[in-house]
């Protein structure tokens, strides 16, 4: 009688522990992932003073990272080694360098960035009003513009830069 208990116990348990991710993906409970498919980018003419801009793409996969990271891209880019060495594979992140005047139709998304659970941008823009990270989560297909000093932001459904 007592190994017939045990058993059901350990049962309870072992169904506990592997059912936890389904549980929370069938009740909802779950983190929402990104639905984020493409991003295009124009940087004007004149964009962060006609210099180039370093951009990174944050692809969070863990909420509890947010409150972790800077809230400015001078801090980001200063600290982004080691923030990505201790974060491992719950951050992965996509650089471009990008000089005024460039167009790309569409950024390369690295592998598995459908899991983030928030979507990032960081920008050295050499004035402080562009250093502000931007959160691109709730976008499908948009575009990121290089203004002079700052990101803008646009949702552009099926669009495409050619």
């Amino acid at each position: 009688m007592t190994t017939i208990k045990a058993k059901l116990i350990s049962l309870c348990a072992l169904l506990i522990l592997t059912g936890c991710s389904s549980v929370g993906e069938l009740t909802g409970l779950s983190e929402p992932k990104t639905s984020l498919s493409s991003i295009a980018l124009i940087s004007d003419s004149d964009a962060n003073e006609m210099q180039a801009v370093m951009v990174d793409l944050l692809f969070i996969r863990d909420q509890t990272l947010v409150p972790q990271l800077p809230d400015n891209a001078v801090d980001w880019f200063n600290n982004r080694q080691r923030l990505q060495t201790r974060f491992g594979a719950q951050l992965q992140v996509a650089s471009l360098q990008v000089p005024p005047g460039y167009n790309l139709a569409e950024i390369e998304l690295p592998s598995g960035y459908d899991k983030a659970v928030r979507v990032m941008v960081f920008a050295n823009y050499l004035d402080k009003s562009g250093q502000l990270p931007v959160d691109i989560t709730g976008y499908d297909d948009m575009q990121l513009q290089l203004r002079k000093d700052r990101i803008a932001v646009t949702e552009q459904p099926g669009w495409s830069l050619w």
